[in-house]
């Protein structure tokens, strides 16, 4: 699989375009992770029965927070997907 962390943040045709890689979809019980090492999504996570995550949780590509790992991002558009493009003037509103 290829590195989603190395995707360049920005659509190089839309500057108003931010892609964000989640990890963990909106709805779902099971809390993923991407291993940079292993090119992978791994579990790490099953809520009980009966929760769910309430929004998507993922991460900004090519960015690194203070922490060392990509930027993290929180959100939902309505889809549920491992990589959405969002609006950048949407998240920053």
């Amino acid at each position: 699989m290829a590195n989603p962390t190395k995707l360049k943040p920005v659509d190089a045709d839309d500057k108003q375009l931010l892609r964000v890689v989640i990890e963990t979809p909106k709805g779902s019980r099971n809390k993923f992770a991407f291993d940079q090492q292993e090119h992978i999504f791994e579990l790490k996570k099953v809520l009980p029965a009966g929760m769910a995550f309430p929004y998507d949780f993922g991460f900004v590509p090519s960015t690194k927070a203070d922490d060392g790992d990509p930027v993290d991002v929180s959100g939902s558009d309505g889809r549920t997907a491992f990589l959405v493009v969002y609006s950048a003037a949407g998240l920053l509103a």
